[in-house]
């Protein structure tokens, strides 16, 4: 199997267990104005010494905020 196809399995499988175990998709929760505060506080967590794939940037971090939200 190649990495993509490895990748997609992956997020597949959580995706199953999530459902499984009653962990939503989206959260209705997540208030318009708390975005900026949870945003903010995310960036402080990543660092380049973390195992991360990626270090967001402020819209990138924001976007996958957003697409969490159920509206």
């Amino acid at each position: 199997m190649n990495n993509e196809t490895k990748a997609k399995l992956f997020i597949k499988e959580i995706r199953r267990m999530n459902k499984a175990m009653n962990i939503p998709e989206k959260f209705d929760f997540i208030k318009e104005e708390d975005i900026s505060t949870i945003v903010s506080r995310a960036l402080k967590e990543g660092n380049p010494g973390y195992p991360v794939p990626k270090i967001m940037n402020k819209k990138d971090c924001e976007a996958v905020v957003r697409s969490l939200t159920a509206k």
